[in-house]
């Protein structure tokens, strides 16, 4: 396989072409597609041939390369090219003799820095690493929650890059309330996961529809068409994602909440759990109630519909002491919950 840099570019963007429903891609626009990819990274201005093109495509079509289902469509007096199955992608392909030994050496590269403070996050993937570059080490040893068969996953590599790369995207997207999709210019600056489900933020321009929503939120999972915009880049200037977190559950921010202290009691038999996994950086000590015979703790957060959902995850082991609109808020919801189960 190709090891130089930009071919590898532009196998990558040529995939994300190829795997796109919502445009059809000549040749010409998969030469300006890569060109563009590689003067972002690069700096460079770059001319993507015709052969370059070809070439690029009969190596991802053959077994030394990805043996990739490229077809070519008639649109006369020309042609443009997709996947056969748009489920394809060359990120889905095994790891060949020399990648695999890459990986090993930096399993163990990655291994030594795991004590970092920074790099915490090493301890959950060096286990996934291990198994996947020793045949020695059982799957079996070892479970992951993670949702793989979610949809649009794919994209969090793409988004990465975009955001990388400072590239503004075409979105068309379609949430779970809405009957139609709508479509935007989108400026992606961060991206994040929530209960297996991932969300980008970012800001969009010159759409009526999320007017005044910055940063807004998309569900990747909810999005229908994603491609490379012409566009300018905005950078994001206002917003310290680092903190942007901090006072919340979950992914929904309300600018015009202010945090609230939340006072809760559970159940003895649910507060060890909670109290060596908090609901939130803020949580309090537990305290024994003598009278109730349980915990009490509180949080300091903005309310928001997970915070609810975080809640009523613990069902009739929980109750929320104040303050009063947060209570009433879910008496709310329990009362609907009771209509339906009458």
């Amino acid at each position: 396989m190709a090891t130089n840099k930009n071919a590898q570019l532009r196998y990558n963007v040529l995939d994300r072409c190829f795997r796109n429903p919502g445009r059809q891609y000549f040749w010409q626009d998969l030469a300006e597609e890569c060109s563009n990819a590689i003067e972002e990274h690069s700096g460079l201005a770059s001319s993507i041939s015709r052969k370059t093109i070809f070439n690029d495509m009969e190596f991802m079509k053959s077994e030394a390369g990805f043996s990739a289902p490229i077809i070519s469509i008639p649109d006369h007096p020309r042609k443009y090219y997709r996947y056969e199955d748009m489920s394809f992608s060359i990120r889905n392909q095994p790891l060949n003799e020399q990648e695999l030994n890459q990986l090993k050496d930096a399993v163990q590269f990655i291994s030594r820095i795991s004590g970092v403070a920074e790099f915490e996050w090493i301890h959950d993937i060096i286990p996934k690493l291990q198994i996947a570059t020793d045949d020695k080490i059982g799957a079996s040893f070892i479970s992951y929650q993670d949702n793989v068969d979610l949809k649009n996953y794919h994209l969090i590599g793409e988004i990465f890059n975009a955001i990388r790369y400072k590239n503004a995207l075409d979105l068309e997207y379609k949430s779970f309330k809405e009957e139609s999709s709508f479509t935007c210019l989108f400026h992606p600056h961060h991206l994040k996961q929530y209960n297996s489900r991932w969300f980008v933020f970012g800001e969009v321009t010159e759409m009526k529809k999320v007017k005044g929503i910055h940063p807004i939120n998309f569900a990747l999972d909810r999005i229908v068409s994603m491609s490379i915009s012409k566009e300018k880049y905005i950078t994001n200037k206002d917003i310290n994602y680092e903190d942007y977190f901090d006072e919340i559950i979950g992914v929904s921010r309300y600018k015009q909440k202010m945090p609230v202290n939340i006072r809760f009691s559970l159940h003895p038999d649910r507060y060890k759990y909670v109290e060596t996994k908090p609901m939130h950086m803020s949580q309090k000590q537990f305290r024994f109630d003598e009278k109730t015979g349980w915990y009490k703790s509180s949080i300091l957060v903005v309310p928001n519909p997970e915070l609810f959902q975080k809640f009523l995850s613990f069902g009739d082991n929980v109750i929320i002491n104040s303050p009063v609109a947060v209570v009433k808020e879910m008496r709310l919801i329990v009362q609907n919950l009771n209509k339906l189960y009458k």
